[in-house]
């Protein structure tokens, strides 16, 4: 339960949940995908020791098939080829027509910046560029351009999530002594009325 979601998973229209144990498994991490009735359906187990899978977790259909997808988020996850420790990456599994998710059936985004932890928050944007697929939003509450944090705009498409961000907003292009900017995120709210999904940035050590 250290991070939760909810979506619809087994083909029955009732709202289902996803939730996350990222120490689980051997410290490989595992999230978990049960019923309204708290029926387990399935587990999806992370990809490298130590890289804390699950930190966040977020559902939404990405991919315009109908089928919620379960997007799950891994700050601490290291590229040992490069020596670039805790970049951190998002993993993004697409509901099969079968409602089961499979290791083969992914897409995976890689933070760029060492220690930047990119994955560790989400939030949903529904459809923020009207082309008929949800977008996200994550972040890297240590990385951008000197480390402070920034957030990364990811839209959908029929093929899945776009592997380049749509767009980057860094916490050096904002207020000064903006620190941890992107350490919690909520989005899928108009909060002023022009029609756009609005995102809320949480930035606690500022």
């Amino acid at each position: 339960g250290y991070a939760t979601a909810v979506g619809e998973f087994n083909g029955d229209d009732i709202q289902d949940y996803v939730v996350s144990a990222p120490k689980a498994d051997r410290h490989y991490g595992k999230v978990m995908i049960y019923t309204q009735e708290l029926i387990h359906i399935q587990s999806i187990l992370g990809q490298q020791f130590g890289e804390y899978f699950g930190t966040a977790i977020e559902a939404a259909d990405l991919n315009g098939d109908k089928l919620d997808d379960i997007i799950v988020g891994a700050p601490m996850h290291s590229i040992y080829e490069d020596v670039s420790f805790e970049v951190g990456c998002v993993y993004v599994y697409y509901q099969s027509s079968k409602h089961t998710f499979h290791q083969n059936n992914k897409d995976i985004l890689v933070g760029k910046t060492m220690k930047g932890r990119f994955g560790w928050a989400f939030a949903k944007l529904k459809d923020i560029n009207f082309d008929g697929y949800n977008d996200f939003a994550t972040s890297a509450p240590y990385g951008g351009k000197d480390g402070k944090g920034a957030v990364y705009i990811y839209h959908g498409s029929v093929k899945g999530v776009i592997a380049e961000p749509a767009q980057v907003i860094d916490a050096s292009d904002l207020k000064n002594g903006l620190r941890t900017f992107g350490y919690s995120l909520s989005g899928g709210m108009d909060l002023d009325g022009n029609g756009y999904t609005d995102l809320l940035v949480g930035s606690y050590a500022a």
